[in-house]
């Protein structure tokens, strides 16, 4: 599966409205290498992760990362 990544310690109200607007996934906060993350997602594919973080850039929502997550 992929996700997304945010790095804030909040996330903002305009971050949340963009992800609800253009998807149902889960929003989870965690501590991710140190760092607080909120991880959007699972996506079954890159691309919808991508549009997705598209969509977050293009309100300035600032440290967006598409990442792979290895299944066990």
């Amino acid at each position: 599966p992929v996700v997304i990544l945010v790095a804030d310690d909040v996330l903002p109200a305009e971050a949340r409205a963009v992800i609800r607007e253009k998807t149902t996934r889960d929003i989870a906060k965690a501590a991710i290498n140190g760092v607080m993350k909120y991880v959007i997602g699972p996506f079954g594919s890159k691309a919808q992760a991508d549009e997705l973080a598209q969509a977050l850039t293009a309100r300035q929502i600032t440290a967006v990362e598409v990442e792979k997550v290895e299944s066990n």
